[in-house]
């Protein structure tokens, strides 16, 4: 690891080389910490929460008008389900894709809402807004192995999953 930086300048900090080429020559670098794994596992769980969202939100008629009247039926038990499933998410994207430290105030929450699909938007608003999070999910997925790259953390186990977590973004977009 160490003779390959030497040889090849800081490989990791070059935009053009790929993200692939980076994993895999951070092998041998130093073991990532715990704190470290739970925020790339963050990105890997709001993933897998969108998919279920998406799911969701596909069976259910939502727009301006009745996503407002379902929001506040409670015995509306999918507009409800979609509603628990939100919440569960902001928080997730709050913290681990956003990086949101401490408690999350109701403006916090407010602001973190307006980028997933909502009830109350058209189908084609929650289809632009679920892309938009995909990719800063992708994105910022990414970002976080090439910076733990970088700094000389060995990431090359993570090659797999980055492409799972890149594979499935495409998917759902």
């Amino acid at each position: 690891y160490k003779k390959f930086i030497e040889e090849s300048g800081n490989v990791f900090s070059k935009k053009d080389v790929s993200i692939n080429d980076i994993l895999k020559y951070s092998a041998g670098g130093k073991d990532i910490t715990e704190g470290e794994t739970k925020t790339l596992s963050k990105f890997d769980q709001a993933l897998g929460q969108i998919s279920e969202l998406q799911k969701s939100i596909k069976d259910i008629d939502t727009g301006p008008i009745l996503g407002r009247l379902r929001s506040m039926n409670p015995y509306d038990t999918p507009a409800q389900t979609l509603k628990a499933q939100l919440n569960s998410l902001i928080a997730n994207l709050a913290r681990g894709v956003y990086g949101e430290v401490g408690v999350l105030t109701d403006q916090d929450v407010q602001n973190y809402a307006k980028t997933i699909p909502n009830l109350t938007s058209t189908d084609d608003v929650n289809k632009a807004i679920l892309a938009m999070t995909l990719d800063t999910i992708a994105g910022g997925y990414k970002k976080q192995l090439r910076t733990l790259a970088a700094s000389g953390k060995d990431v090359s186990r993570f090659v797999s999953l980055y492409e799972e977590i890149k594979g499935q973004s495409d998917y759902l977009k």
